[in-house]
């Protein structure tokens, strides 16, 4: 399911605890934001409006070797693969994650 109008569209249910989880590993994993402005852009849209900032997803061009970086692929891992299971569960998707 993608959110494709923009924020505060579409299912918000899709994004139950991404935000938190989000902000607890960056907390455990010592990450900060390498785009600050655009951190700044979602916690805001989170407290302001209680939802996130999905970006358009239909064409995407890749670099393949971003996907192999240890810490992406660490993310990935978080996601999918250990509690909460949150794409499993909550059905966080691409769009959601990017």
């Amino acid at each position: 399911i993608y959110r494709s109008n923009g924020p505060s569209t579409g299912v918000n249910a899709w994004i139950d605890g991404l935000y938190n989880f989000t902000e607890d590993y960056m907390e455990v994993n010592n990450i900060s934001p390498t785009h600050p402005e655009l951190w700044e852009r979602v916690k805001n849209m989170w407290n302001d409006e209680g939802t996130l900032p999905v970006f358009d997803t239909n064409f995407e061009v890749n670099r393949v070797s971003f996907f192999h970086r240890r810490d992406v692929i660490m993310w990935h891992n978080a996601l999918t693969d250990r509690e909460p299971f949150g794409v499993l569960r909550n059905r966080w998707g691409d769009a959601q994650i990017r």
